[in-house]
């Protein structure tokens, strides 16, 4: 049986492969630098409960608490399941929690309503201003360790995974396709036949696309984070408002 080959090595790749041989189909993973080098490396890590997204769309909330919960059940070594607040301190926030808390609780994610007083003795660092909160179960990923947990289970179900390998073309082939693969460490190019392309590349995937003679428009979204020595609280803090820009903190480890 031909593999299936999965252009990049980030968590959507990785992940997919892993799933693929669960399902005991062969998988050529290639990644063209180290293995979560690209977005999975750079993300805020945070573990959505789906309440961010309540009041805006019901279904991705629900589907962002259900696959918390499948995480939380078989990779809890790369959580930190440590919950969140959602604080208040303009009286638009006040009046915003009124549409929140029963949006979560619509969809099942937990939503418990604290004075402020209650907020900074779970958050000393909480300012004064805090007038309520909204405590919901979020938490924080590791960037690395969750992806590389996946990696890890899919060498041992047999995945062929190769870093520091370029995809050149893709092409049909004999009813199917092959892939053209440049070796970035050795050099020299191989050419595999395989079953089907799973296009994982993120912001790249307009490259890939192109590999195989396809156009695929992608506008990247610019976004800006901040990483500080030293942990400044234990919780996710959010603002209790629509999804907006310069609105979480996401504690990691030391960070």
């Amino acid at each position: 049986m031909k593999p299936v080959c999965v252009i990049g090595g980030g968590g959507t790749g990785i992940a997919t492969a892993y799933d693929l041989a669960l399902n005991q189909i062969p998988v050529l993973l290639v990644e063209r630098g180290e293995f979560t080098s690209g977005t999975t490396g750079r993300h805020h890590g945070q573990l959505h409960s789906g309440a961010r997204y309540a009041v805006g769309d019901r279904d991705i909330a629900r589907e962002c608490l259900e696959e918390s919960l499948i995480l939380r059940r078989i990779a809890f070594q790369a959580l930190e399941y440590n919950g969140g607040l959602f604080v208040a301190l303009e009286t638009d926030e006040l009046e915003y929690a009124e549409e929140f808390i029963p949006a979560c609780r619509e969809v099942g994610i937990p939503a418990r309503r604290l004075t402020g007083d209650q907020a900074r003795e779970l958050e000393p660092a909480l300012s004064r201003r805090v007038r309520m909160a909204v405590e919901v179960p979020d938490g924080a990923i590791d960037a690395y360790r969750l992806p590389l947990s996946f990696l890890a289970s899919a060498l041992r179900l047999g995945v062929d995974a190769r870093r520091f390998t370029r995809l050149e073309e893709i092409s049909p082939a004999g009813g199917g396709l092959s892939v053209t693969l440049k070796d970035l460490t050795r050099g020299g190019t191989e050419t595999i036949s395989v079953s089907a392309v799973v296009n994982a590349g993120g912001p790249w995937a307009g490259a890939i696309a192109a590999a195989a003679g396809c156009s695929l428009a992608i506008t990247p979204t610019p976004g800006t984070m901040i990483a500080v020595a030293g942990r400044m609280t234990d919780r996710v803090i959010s603002r209790l408002r629509p999804p907006g820009n310069g609105d979480i903190l996401v504690p990691h480890r030391k960070q």
